[in-house]
């Protein structure tokens, strides 16, 4: 491809080699003719499994090359959007000259390089690469976000607040749960647990399953391990399997978006013993459906929820509340998954508009 044979208002980099997130803003912009000119938008990913879920786009490139695609395309367009995280040694070789053209999508989570006790030369030099990334971040146009769990992250390490809603969710997405949730599902009278979304050690599943033990088989327990670090979810299986339990289900198969919206419409009960922000979707999904949620006391989605004043349990209080305590029910206002996340076509267009429209 020869330099400058693109041009486009906005070039939107997907940096993440999966279909779930990204290419969704493709068919997005894409499909919403009413509401976006398509035409405006140049989407670049390196990763042949995402270019192959939306190549049909006449507006939808592969680049492949082994550089820096922000420093290569910024040249080419007035905004650069960045989708999903890139190699710690790509951010700090974007040219500085470019940083006022990047708009980039906050991914949750920890900022920065975490330090270690006793390394003292490694935390010396993460120091010094930290202070770098906050003043790149400081002079970046704008920072995509899901929702608060972001701004609370960010906000007491950056100068930068031009924070923006940038939703991922599908145009299907909310007809799917409404068609889940107007279905319903019939209880067999045992309360239905779910612990966590993946298999990562955030998650604290062998500690969560302990302390659910007392409640016995008056519950039953799903533990989604379709995804995430290999040795701790085999990890996670051993611990499983020695105890035998029978009340205690292993979900490690991938699953359709409506096969899993309809699994966790089952749940009674979600636990996320998380610290940072992730599984803000799945989060959503349990608030749509008017799920319970415990969460961690020292975690930001527990934060967030408080800034919404969301109701809300606690994972340290698991092995002292009682049964009664454990499965008694909140009382949600009126859409409350909105406060945590834009879910469905009409939340998702205000998002991008008002993203484009300050972009302009």
């Amino acid at each position: 491809m020869k330099k400058n044979s693109y041009k486009a208002k906005y070039v939107h980099i997907i940096f993440r080699n999966e279909v779930k997130f990204g290419t969704r803003v493709v068919k997005f912009i894409n499909d919403m003719k009413e509401h976006f000119d398509s035409s405006e938008h140049l989407f670049v990913t390196p990763h042949m499994v995402a270019y192959e879920a939306v190549k049909e786009y006449d507006n939808v490139i592969l680049d492949e090359e082994d550089t820096n695609l922000i420093n290569k395309y910024a040249p080419m367009c007035r905004w650069v959007i960045c989708h999903g995280h890139f190699k710690a040694s790509d951010m700090f070789k974007i040219k500085n000259k470019y940083l006022d053209k990047v708009i980039y999508r906050f991914w949750g989570g920890n900022f920065g390089f975490g330090y270690k006790k006793g390394q003292i030369i490694q935390n010396f030099i993460k120091l010094v690469l930290n202070a770098d990334l906050r003043r790149r971040f400081n002079k970046f146009a704008a920072i995509g976000i899901a929702k608060n769990t972001d701004i609370i992250t960010l906000s007491s390490k950056l100068k930068n607040d031009r924070f923006y809603r940038m939703p991922y969710t599908g145009t299907e997405s909310e007809s799917i749960l409404e068609k889940v949730r107007d279905k319903g599902y019939v209880s067999d009278g045992i309360v239905n647990v779910a612990v966590y979304h993946r298999g990562t050690i955030e998650g604290n599943h062998i500690e969560i399953l302990k302390k659910l033990e007392r409640f016995g088989d008056r519950i039953r327990i799903y533990v989604p391990l379709s995804y995430g670090d290999k040795d701790y979810i085999e990890k996670v299986k051993a611990y499983i399997k020695e105890n035998s339990a029978e009340n205690v289900i292993i979900v490690d198969k991938f699953m359709e978006y409506e096969d899993y919206v309809t699994l966790m419409n089952k749940m009674d009960i979600a636990i996320f013993d998380c610290e940072t922000s992730t599984a803000l979707g799945n989060v959503a999904v349990y608030l749509f459906l008017k799920k319970k949620m415990i969460l961690n006391r020292n975690g930001v989605i527990k934060k967030a929820f408080d800034e919404e004043n969301i109701p809300h349990g606690f994972v340290d209080e698991l092995d002292l509340i009682s049964f009664e305590e454990f499965t008694k029910m909140p009382e949600y206002p009126e859409d409350v998954h909105y406060d945590m996340m834009p879910l469905g076509k009409k939340r998702s267009i205000e998002a991008w508009k008002k993203i484009l429209t300050d972009f302009n």
